[in-house]
């Protein structure tokens, strides 16, 4: 019998965020990444996401904060995560996060360690979703 406090079915803790055009400026200084379509207003309107948007990083970060929110020191342990970019976020624009564990198995190569998956993701309020994917997690048991 696997004991941990991680259930299938259990629903993460969900982050809610408006994404600003001052917060992806300041995760342009942080990360190096100055793309002009995340800070050149004039040079966005001419792609073709017609507006600045905000880095997929930027999003992913708080996806993992969703993560670290709801796994505490278990994520610092071991976490994985695999994504795909779905949609673009603009400034202004206000995303959730969401996830779900979909499963919660003994490791098969330590017996002490019981891995947890994740269906995770983010999405826009008008549903539109903007990360998909999946973490896996590596608990101490």
């Amino acid at each position: 019998m696997i004991e941990t406090i991680y259930k299938e079915g259990d629903k993460l803790v969900s982050i809610k965020r408006k994404i600003t055009q001052d917060l992806i400026n300041c995760y342009a200084n942080v990360s190096g990444d100055h793309n002009p379509i995340h800070i050149n207003k004039e040079y966005a309107k001419s792609t073709e996401f017609g507006a600045r948007i905000a880095h997929g990083m930027l999003n992913l970060g708080i996806v993992s904060e969703m993560l670290q929110e709801s796994f505490q020191e278990d994520w610092k342990f071991e976490g994985q995560i695999k994504t795909k970019f779905t949609a673009p976020v603009y400034s202004g624009e206000v995303i959730s996060t969401y996830g779900t564990i979909i499963s919660v198995q003994p490791s098969t190569l330590i017996p002490s360690i019981t891995e947890i998956q994740c269906s995770i993701g983010c999405k826009k309020e008008n549903g539109s979703i903007v990360i998909e994917g999946s973490a896996l997690l590596k608990v101490r048991t």
